[in-house]
């Protein structure tokens, strides 16, 4: 009943559920899945406290350090993250959770080369983890590994078409290797997934503009401001923009050296 009324988004009458079913029979699961819920609400002290109480249970129920491991990470406590998902993997190698998560909390931690071989291994034990060739992509883009970061994506949208995010990301990668047309259709499916999604138009006007299209370029920064009016940013690469049409309408008059 609990998880049933989280998936509905009651999380009030879904918390009340699990602090029920403890009282019936305190269960190392039900602990958990309540601390996952809390984390989700933010009440992040009563999460840690159903996680200790359900390894306390469960010492080597992977999934539960793992989820602990979560919390951890999301409360900046990285070290102590990895000290949990190692005793998951330890305990069992092929859960791609605890690698998964590893990989992103080395991620935070700056340690992007250690972060790819951690979602190479949550990959290989889980081919359609869209979310590591998607993390794994952003640590390679980070080290310069441009078209494997590219192709990274490439898998990660295979896998789910339909997140706007992973068009928007590939986008940018290969604007970085100047392929700007194909950048451009990534920020196109990006817009269309989700029209509200600011950066996309607007690094599809950074591209727009590189390949000298300039007044598509403006129509782009335009349709953004119509989201966000205030966004200095977009001001700031119109007005670049605009700066060089207006160059090139009025090329300055050079006077010659006597």
């Amino acid at each position: 009943m609990a998880l049933i009324l989280q998936k509905l988004g009651k999380n009030s009458k879904a918390l009340d559920a699990y602090k029920q079913s403890i009282r019936i029979k305190p269960k190392a699961s039900t602990y958990s899945n309540m601390g996952l819920l809390l984390s989700k609400i933010n009440l992040n002290s009563q999460a840690m406290e159903s996680y200790n109480k359900a390894i306390s249970m469960e010492p080597h129920n992977v999934a539960i350090l793992s989820n602990k491991g979560l919390l951890l990470t999301k409360l900046g406590q990285h070290n102590e993250a990895l000290i949990y998902y190692n005793k998951a993997i330890k305990l069992n190698p092929n859960f791609s959770d605890a690698h998964q998560g590893k990989g992103n909390t080395l991620s935070e931690l700056g340690k992007d080369r250690d972060a790819i071989e951690s979602y190479k291994k949550a990959i290989l034990l889980n081919p359609n983890d869209d979310k590591s060739y998607n993390n794994m992509s952003n640590n390679l883009d980070n080290i310069g590994r441009y078209h494997e970061a590219a192709n990274a994506m490439t898998n990660a949208i295979k896998i789910n078409l339909h997140m706007n995010t992973y068009h928007y990301n590939k986008g940018l990668i290969l604007a970085k290797l100047s392929r700007h047309h194909e950048a451009i259709s990534e920020f196109n499916i990006s817009i269309q997934l989700n029209p509200s999604f600011i950066d996309a138009y607007n690094d599809k006007g950074n591209a727009l503009y590189r390949l000298g299209r300039h007044q598509e370029a403006i129509y782009e920064y335009e349709q953004a401001l119509k989201i966000d009016p205030h966004n200095s940013r977009i001001y700031y690469n119109m007005q670049n923009v605009l700066n060089v049409i207006q160059q090139q309408r009025y090329p300055r008059q050079r006077h010659p050296h006597y």
